[in-house]
This record gives C-alpha cells, structure tokens and sequence, in this order.
C-alpha cells in the first residue's frame, strides 16, 4: 500500500468521527486540511462535546 492510500483510509476514519459528532463532512472536506490538521480538529472536537455531557459541578 502506498502512503497516499494510508492517508486516504486514516482521512475517512476521520470524517466518519467527525460525522457521527454531527458535523457537515462535506463542508470541512472543502477545506482541504492535511491529516494532522483533521486529526486536531478532530480530537477538539470530541473533547468539547464530551465536556458537554457533563454535568457543570462535574466540570
């Protein structure tokens, strides 16, 4: 496998978390973000919305 198609996999992984956080894919998808971009973004993300959850004495 060649590091275009890794990346390409690693890059839906990301768009499939993305999406289940109830994110437009196909408007982030424009923005063209590198892998380590996406994968920040992603991971801020998730954080955020976990902290959500949470009740706010828990915070």
């Amino acid at each position: 496998m060649t590091s275009a198609t890794i990346d390409s996999r690693r890059k839906k992984d990301l768009y499939e978390r993305l999406r289940s956080l109830g994110v437009n894919v196909s408007a982030v998808e424009k923005c063209d973000l590198s892998y380590d971009e996406l994968s920040d973004l992603t991971d801020r993300l998730e954080k955020l919305v976990n902290s959500r959850k949470q009740p706010r004495w828990e915070r």
